[in-house]
């Protein structure tokens, strides 16, 4: 109902596949196959942040003045080589903060379970909390580098959080703590070291 001192909009939707590629700047994606040599891992706090990342100002502004609640499934969710399937998301807007509670699907043949809250503020605040079971280490490893570097299985927990005025701050302020285990891997048809 948009009526009222202060509108609220309520959806369910149910969707089929859906790729967001066409949606998004060709030449501003936060792609990891722009990293020189590939992807590596850099500690979050010595993180450099470097030019791919926005320093435009984030304005959620506007969702402050709306409430709503959104259910939303789709047999796949796809960016680039990132393949969420039989996603399920319920989230919420209630007084410039966005809650979505539910964030469920198959990511890399693994259950992916998520939550996360967002502040709409001026300088907007993100925080999530996720796990991720069983995932299949080939499958993540040829979405990421283009070529299945091992074998096996991965889960992973973890809290991640940022604020930030701009892509650029939120990158800059990223931190959070999670744990992984890793059964079965086999990095022997790699060809290369580990």
């Amino acid at each position: 109902a948009l009526a009222g001192a202060r509108p609220k909009i309520t959806a369910t939707l149910n969707a089929g596949a859906i790729v967001l590629d066409p949606f998004l700047p060709a030449q501003k994606t936060a792609s990891l196959d722009a990293w020189p040599g590939g992807p590596r891992v850099v500690p979050a706090a010595t993180a450099a942040v470097d030019a791919r990342w926005s320093r435009d100002p984030i304005d959620l502004s506007a969702l402050g003045a709306i409430d709503g609640e959104v259910a939303f499934k789709s047999p796949l969710v796809q960016f680039q080589k990132y393949r969420l399937e039989t996603a399920d998301v319920g989230f919420r807007l209630a007084n410039g903060r966005l809650t979505a509670d539910r964030l469920i699907g198959r990511l890399f043949g693994g259950s992916i379970n998520a939550t996360a809250v967002a502040s709409t503020t001026q300088r907007p605040r993100f925080e999530t909390v996720f796990s991720l079971e069983a995932m299949n280490v080939s499958q993540a490893t040829a979405a990421v580098t283009g070529q299945a570097l091992a074998t096996g299985t991965m889960s992973m927990k973890g809290k991640l959080q940022t604020s930030g005025g701009s892509g650029a701050d939120m990158v800059a302020g990223l931190g959070g703590d999670g744990s992984f285990l890793m059964k079965g891997v086999d990095v022997s048809q790699a060809g290369g070291g580990s």
